[in-house]
């Protein structure tokens, strides 16, 4: 039996009826008879449980092809016509195997219904074979049901693979059973055409099992199918493995008494993939081509870094693209731009009292620098004797000269990269 994962209940029966297949051609007691019997109703168990599953697929592919577009719902119909068609094929096997219980049982008004254990020819072959194969006496059909079933299986399994996608078919056509095409020999090496090689001198009971087997093939069938279907739904969607939060604010920048606005959101991203980012200054709109700086990153994040020791002050713009390649192997672009802003870098030092400073006294003087916080500004002093600055809170120094001599006060910057970067300086007067 075919699927994308055969159960070991599933395989455990396929092989008892090679088994007993096996003994009854070596004319074994016709106790085995009665094994043949208990295989078969595993063997509708085993249907009946494959087709509560296949209900599940169905209800989960629905749900999914619901929310996933347009694309997803033609697989979604397909794997609607995937169950017409097996539905179909079943329904016929159904009606081949009452035909076959009425051959011998013909006052049998429950077909669908009755179990194997209460027929008494259950070893017979004559009625069978010919049904199946038409080379034993009588004429009950002028083309054989062996020879229909091997058309209608033949026409069952080419619908099927028809309806995964082109690249995927071959790989269908090995996986599904239900397979009329092939060299067939019997235990002797004589070689044996489908309909003889299955129902050729089978007893009735095997034939009733072998029914119920391909029934149980046409359910397989269906399931990697409908499986297969499904897995296209989502398959170009990005796989993440890592969720972060991001906080985009609106201005970085704000006067006192102004709102801070900011976009705050869950990111997902993977930290396998190789984004290809590339970027170009001058403009908000990225142009196409395969131009542009290109910036390496890692763990899924990469970090573009635009230098701008060359650029004229005022507003800056950008714009890149990210280069993905998704899950069916198929690039994707996703355009960013935006802009910032390049001012010159001034350091703000205003006297919090008077414009000079006075003699042995702690004289405030309020330091800043726009764009970095005040744990990144440093303070120095020389002249007038006024050693180290004393900080008071929110970004205000004391500074006590112990002489007249003017006092330079200069302001830098800590970068992040933990340079220090000098940004203005200021003398003052100093008085007794």
């Amino acid at each position: 039996m075919a699927g994308f994962k055969e159960t070991p209940r599933q395989k455990m029966i396929g092989m008892m009826y090679l088994v007993l297949t096996a003994l009854l051609a070596l004319n074994v007691s016709k106790d085995i008879l009665n094994a043949f019997v208990i295989v078969n109703d595993s063997m509708e168990v085993t249907t009946t449980n494959f087709e509560k599953k296949l209900t599940d697929t169905y209800t989960q592919f629905g749900q999914k092809a619901a929310t996933a577009g347009k694309e997803a719902e033609s697989y979604y119909q397909k794997a609607i016509e995937a169950k017409r068609l097996s539905d179909e094929a079943i329904a016929y096997i159904q009606d081949t195997r009452y035909k076959l219980i009425k051959l011998y049982d013909p006052e049998n008004q429950r077909p669908d219904t009755v179990s194997l254990r209460w027929f008494e020819s259950k070893d017979d072959y004559e009625k069978g074979t010919n049904f199946f194969t038409g080379t034993v006496g009588g004429d009950l059909t002028k083309k054989s049901a062996g020879d229909e079933m091997k058309k209608k299986f033949q026409d069952y399994r080419t619908a099927m693979i028809n309806l995964v996608k082109p690249e995927h078919q071959e790989a269908m056509a090995t996986q599904i059973g239900l397979k009329t095409e092939g060299k067939f020999k019997d235990a002797e090496g004589v070689a044996k055409d489908w309909s003889n090689y299955n129902f050729y001198h089978t007893i009735f009971a095997a034939d009733m099992v072998l029914l119920n087997k391909f029934i149980n093939e046409v359910r397989n069938a269906e399931f990697d199918v409908v499986t297969r279907l499904s897995s296209y739904v989502g398959a170009t969607d990005f796989k993440f493995n890592a969720i972060a939060a991001r906080v985009i604010p609106k201005k970085e920048f704000l006067f006192k008494g102004e709102v801070f606005e900011a976009e705050v959101l869950v990111a997902a991203y993977d930290t396998i993939a190789a984004p290809d980012v590339r970027y170009i200054t001058g403009s908000d709109k990225w142009p196409g081509g395969p131009g542009g700086t290109r910036v390496a990153g890692e763990n899924g994040m990469v970090m573009m870094k635009i230098g701008t020791a060359g650029m004229a002050f005022g507003e800056r713009k950008y714009a890149g693209v990210i280069s993905l390649t998704n899950p069916m192997g198929e690039p994707e672009e996703y355009n960013f731009g935006g802009s910032f802003f390049v001012q010159e870098s001034v350091a703000v030092i205003s006297p919090d009292k008077v414009s000079v400073l006075y003699e042995d006294l702690d004289n405030p003087v309020s330091v800043s620098v726009p764009g970095y916080p005040a744990e990144k500004v440093l303070v120095k002093a020389t002249g007038g004797g006024v050693g180290t600055p004393k900080p008071s809170g929110s970004g205000q120094f004391l500074f006590k000269p112990t002489n007249t001599t003017p006092v330079t006060i200069t302001v830098s910057i800590k970068k992040d990269d933990g340079k220090v970067a000098e940004m203005s300086s200021k003398v003052f007067k100093v008085r007794k």
